[in-house]
């Protein structure tokens, strides 16, 4: 009777270590961050203002911070759809060196990386373009723009742009005026041509949007006329039925 009470005593115990062995893996795996990594800038100095591409992974997960300050989300354009890039418009701060590093929500953080914002003096900046001077960006715009400066949301545009002598692709957004936000509509499109476009939904109606073109690096750039953004068709169409059943309903 006493080897077999000790036997199962034995069997017992080596349950419960079982148990609780497992239960602690799960609660580790539930808890566990999302990996994310920066691995590198597409430049190590910048000017205020200038677009750097970061790289990585699962940078969609997560909020950037520069030094201690969370960047606000207008200057921040996640392009990767699956968090491998994200473009940042380097922020007006202090000239120094600023170590880059990304928060997620789950409280996970990546690796830094070093910045160099540069002091706007000491920055060379291109001469500014013109049809005579190759190699620069000299137009974009809608195609009828005297005519229409409107574009609705989820509606087809053409854009047409010159740029010649440029041999780098181009890149072409949509921002705006006074949020500085922008939206990359365009990617590696030809120095001179017309591309047809679509207008995102989902940013803010309202005017004063511009097309931006810009070479891949940044350093050539030119901005159209302002334009006014109208909300798609489709909601407008909804909108007006809406009031047009409320209008009918008796009161």
């Amino acid at each position: 009777m006493t080897t077999r009470f000790y036997f199962g005593l034995a069997i017992l115990i080596l349950l419960l270590v079982f148990v609780d062995q497992v239960g602690a893996q799960t609660a580790i795996s539930s808890t566990a961050t999302t990996s994310i990594i920066i691995s590198e800038l597409s430049a190590t100095s910048s000017e205020p203002g200038i677009w750097v591409t970061i790289s990585g992974q699962n940078l969609n997960q997560a909020d950037l911070l520069v030094g201690d300050q969370r960047v606000p989300l207008a200057n921040l354009l996640y392009t990767g759809a699956l968090g491998e890039e994200v473009k940042y418009r380097v922020q007006a701060l202090p000239a120094g060196t600023y170590h880059l590093k990304f928060v997620g929500t789950d409280g996970g953080r990546s690796n830094e990386i070093p910045l160099v914002i540069l002091p706007v003096a000491e920055v060379n900046l291109p001469a500014e373009p013109s049809a005579e001077a190759p190699g620069f960006i000299v137009s974009v715009g809608l195609a009828d723009a005297e005519i229409n400066s409107t574009w609705a949301m989820g509606t087809v545009r053409d854009v047409i742009w010159q740029a010649p002598g440029l041999t780098q692709p181009l890149d072409l957004l949509v921002c705006h005026n006074n949020t500085k936000g922008c939206w990359i509509v365009g990617s590696n499109l030809t120095n001179d041509g017309q591309a047809t476009i679509v207008l995102p939904t989902g940013i803010l109606t309202g005017p004063s949007y511009f097309l931006l073109r810009q070479s891949n690096n940044y350093s050539t750039r030119e901005r159209s006329e302002l334009f006014e953004v109208l909300p798609s068709p489709l909601f407008s169409g909804w909108a007006n039925l809406a009031a047009s059943l409320f209008a009918w309903w008796p009161r």
